[in-house]
């Protein structure tokens, strides 16, 4: 083993996990319709089945059972009645009816009470039935998440390259073409419930190439800007058509102007709330609407409101409101609640349930439990340390984007924990982790680089060692003043210290 120069520095990053939430079972009827788009009609429901049905939280109950004597317009309480009896807890019931445009509605039905949970409705600007699955698919990505809490996003942006990730195992093809969005501000009906949030278009991209269930894309032409390219990590983003990506270019809904009318100065720096569910809550009246639609049963309300409540650390409320929404089946509130275990956070410090609620969330493919099972193997908190499954887990979670579970699988090669030492490896992973904005794993790739110098032989081996080790420190430096961490500084700054002394002749 050679010398090291610097101590790596690594952290196994807990995120947030489950409640005892079984897999929700939804039951999907054909959608109804006027005779001459009963081929629509067709192509929609069966869009709905596979997009819900790609969620591992989620099972959909076979097109036979549901096609069987029920439609569209079937009464909502013969729907709940067979939805109880083959076992379901909703059953989304919907039509697609045309005037000018094509619109399909669905409304999810709780069959224990025979009432409508949400509606939602969208336009196809086509009457083409490939503009109409887009759609349908968009439809249903935005129903998946009131249900489980799961979306489809950016997951990085390097130079001009983005990754991006559907949300669930449907994958992306080369060549779909995704709409990149910002939230804004809830929109209520006039009974002050919450029917959605206003977004703001901020680019089109194209997946160019394809990787197990994410994709790497470009900026559309005329449909974003490069100025904004770093802020769109973490948006959320839906399929779109090319007739409407047409329509909206030709709109200018892409320019910086278009974009600055559209949010305010307090949402300018942070264009998606649901990047931080914790802000969606910061006005007194957002936060009552928040609480009213928690109250009301959806799901990602009330992870959000526990989310908020678990910043704040109100723990009773957090604890009340993560375990109705892990009920529900959001997984992000499982998450969340084997944090609060891990840690003691209003509960006794209880690492086997921890490790328990972080396996459920797991098992349903949510990458931060992911990443927080893998840490509980590699530090054998609630089970006994197991190197090989840790390395299991950190690898799930990477292969969703998780920056955090790169990091830790790349110190697990580094290291040879569990597996035959790969410093190649290693770096990639780093790489990977610090290309996504992870601070952690720009320490450790600068740190790993520098390390690599007392080895090295040749002069431009050790020139491009230092060279890469003073680049990730001062972009880790950098990082860290601009997001307050001074403790975090003081190290980076002694590191760019130690290797200034250094030299690669």
């Amino acid at each position: 083993m050679m010398k090291r120069l610097l101590a790596v520095w690594v952290l196994v990053l807990g995120i947030i996990s489950p409640s005892e939430a079984a897999q929700i079972t939804l039951g999907v009827v054909r959608f109804s319709s006027p005779p001459e788009l009963l081929q629509e009609a067709d192509t929609v429901t069966e869009t709905f089945r596979q997009n819900l049905g790609a969620s591992d939280a989620i099972s959909v109950v076979s097109r036979t059972k549901t096609d069987y004597s029920l439609d569209g317009e079937s009464d909502i309480s013969e729907v709940s009645s067979f939805g109880r009896a083959e076992g379901c807890s909703y059953m989304l019931i919907g039509s697609v009816n045309q005037d000018k445009d094509i619109v399909v509605s669905v409304r999810a039905v709780d069959v224990q009470t025979a009432k409508v949970m949400f509606s939602m409705s969208a336009v196809s600007p086509s009457s083409g039935l490939s503009a109409l699955s887009v759609v349908s698919s968009a439809l249903g990505s935005r129903i998946r998440e009131r249900f489980t809490g799961e979306y489809p996003k950016v997951l990085s942006v390097h130079s001009k390259e983005i990754r991006v990730n559907r949300g669930s195992s449907s994958g992306v093809r080369e060549g779909d073409l995704f709409r990149v969005y910002g939230e804004l501000n809830e929109t209520l009906d006039k009974d002050g419930t919450v029917t959605g949030r206003d977004t703001v278009d901020l680019a089109i991209i194209e997946v160019k190439s394809v990787q197990k269930d994410s994709g790497t894309a470009g900026l559309l032409k005329d449909a974003g800007s490069t100025q904004i390219l770093s802020r769109l990590r973490g948006c959320r983003i839906e399929p779109i058509s090319r007739e409407e990506a047409k329509r909206l270019i030709k709109r200018r809904a892409f320019s910086l102007s278009t974009i600055d009318k559209k949010i305010s100065d307090s949402q300018r720096n942070q264009l998606s709330l649901s990047i931080n569910p914790s802000l969606s809550a910061k006005s007194e009246n957002s936060l009552n609407n928040l609480r009213a639609s928690a109250e009301a049963g959806y799901p990602i309300s009330q992870f959000r409101l526990g989310k908020y409540y678990l910043h704040r650390k109100d723990f009773p409320l957090a604890l009340k409101w993560l375990a109705s929404a892990a009920d529900m089946g959001n997984t992000g509130a499982m998450n969340d609640l084997g944090y609060m275990h891990e840690y003691g956070m209003g509960v006794q410090q209880d690492y086997q349930k921890a490790f328990d609620f972080y396996l459920k969330a797991a098992e349903k493919g949510n990458a931060s439990a992911q990443n927080n099972l893998g840490g509980m193997y590699l530090n054998a908190k609630g089970v006994k340390q197991d190197f090989k499954k840790a390395i299991l887990w950190f690898g799930r979670a990477s292969q969703q984007g998780n920056a955090a579970a790169s990091n830790n699988l790349a110190r697990m090669y580094q290291e040879g924990l569990g597996t035959k030492q790969d410093i190649g490896k290693a770096i990639d992973l780093f790489r990977q982790a610090a290309e996504q904005g992870d601070m952690i794993a720009k320490i450790n790739l600068g740190t790993l680089y520098a390390n690599m110098l007392p080895k090295a032989k040749k002069a431009s081996d050790k020139k491009n060692y230092l060279e890469n080790a003073r680049a990730w420190f001062q972009d880790a430096l950098s990082q860290a003043k601009r997001e307050g961490n001074n403790e975090i500084a003081r190290i980076v700054q002694e590191r760019l210290n130690t290797i200034a002394k250094l030299s690669y002749r």
